[in-house]
């Protein structure tokens, strides 16, 4: 089992954010994860996969970002 150590969120102009979930607070700001314009995101494991804005399906190791 993979455990995450992040929050990931979509931003506004459709981003991949991120937050370490050990410093997170209501005033923390959200860091940039991946430059790609994605519409919708899930994770399984340690892989996250997103929709990008095109329609094409990606997938990256969260370790590596």
């Amino acid at each position: 089992m993979f455990a995450l150590e992040a929050c990931y969120c979509i931003s506004t102009d459709n981003q991949i954010m991120k937050q370490q979930l050990s410093m997170m607070t209501p005033e923390s700001d959200w860091v940039l994860a991946s430059a790609d314009r994605v519409s919708s995101i899930t994770i399984s494991g340690d892989i996250i996969y997103a929709i990008a804005i095109d329609g094409e399906i990606k997938k990256q190791q969260l370790s590596t970002m």
